[in-house]
């Protein structure tokens, strides 16, 4: 018993460094970004390099928003974030609402040809994304939406994607088709039944589907570069990629390398507060239906 209760005391020891080095290889990138954000240009580019700074340089974090410029006295680096926002919030809403309705569509309601319209809509991921960009982009020139949010927003209010219908759809078919039936002997109507039971009861999944809309946006860089033309129009993913590491824009690799870590916090911390329903939907919408 003494022997394999050691067996088991080694084998967790093992897995527990091994977890340990894993760990520290992931995270060291974002140390080394960290670091780099906190030194002099000096410093950054010394051979061999240095891992931590002399003396910290948190004042790169509050000069970068001054040191990219302004536009009608409005720094563009929150113009940046305000177009972000913007684009964030009717992306996400359009993705959540779009692709629950269109699953529940699939999942719940009747209808001639309801699995072949299903494949053919989980067929178009297939598509490369590169295909469609030339077409749309022509869609949206005639409709004069250049240079503007519309081609980044309203396309996301038509479906939210086949891969987020998909998911929807997976983790609808989990929840008791007796809900629909008892609610349809109350006399509820399709839209009351989505709107009072399926929206609170797939609120893990909406979860999900809204961090991967807010992460993809966020990171985005080749549609904005597609439709906006101007400065003041750019996203924030648009706008970091753009500053200039020599020493005569921006300030250098440090203010980059801060502007990268001011960039990364949002997905991070979002990540963090909503991992449970990230985790839970993950789960209920992959191993079951």
């Amino acid at each position: 018993m003494n022997s394999v209760k050691k067996k088991k005391c080694v084998f967790a020891g093992v897995l527990y460094f091994l977890l340990i080095c894993c760990a520290v290889i992931f995270c060291f990138p974002i140390f080394m970004l960290v670091s780099r954000s906190l030194m002099t240009t000096n410093e950054a580019t010394l051979v061999p390099a240095r891992f931590w700074p002399e003396v910290a340089q948190w004042k790169n974090y509050a000069e970068i928003f001054e040191a990219v410029g302004e536009y009608n006295g409005t720094s563009y680096w929150w113009l940046w974030f305000k177009n972000t926002v913007l684009l964030e919030l009717g992306t996400i809403s359009g993705t959540v609402l779009s692709s629950v309705w269109v699953a529940y569509g699939f999942t719940r309601i009747r209808f001639p040809g309801r699995n072949i319209v299903f494949a053919i809509v989980l067929g178009t991921m297939m598509i490369p994304s590169t295909v469609t960009m030339i077409p749309l982009y022509t869609i949206f020139s005639d409709l004069h939406w250049l240079n503007t949010l519309h081609p980044l927003i309203w396309p996301m209010w038509c479906g939210g994607g086949a891969v987020n219908i998909f998911l929807v759809a997976q983790y609808l078919r989990t929840l008791p088709k007796e809900f629909n039936e008892s609610a349809e002997i109350d006399g509820a109507n399709d839209f009351g039944i989505f709107l009072r039971i399926i929206l609170p009861s797939a609120t893990p999944i909406l979860v999900a589907v809204g961090i991967g809309a807010f992460v993809g946006v966020w990171n985005d860089l080749m549609n904005p570069l597609m439709y906006l033309n101007t400065k003041e129009m750019w996203t924030l993913a648009l706008g970091v990629t753009t500053l200039n590491t020599s020493s005569g824009d921006i300030g250098g690799i440090p203010f980059v390398f801060a502007a990268c870590v001011i960039f990364s916090l949002p997905p991070l911390v979002l990540f963090t507060v909503a991992q449970k329903y990230f985790i839970e939907s993950v789960i209920m919408s992959g191993l079951k239906g």
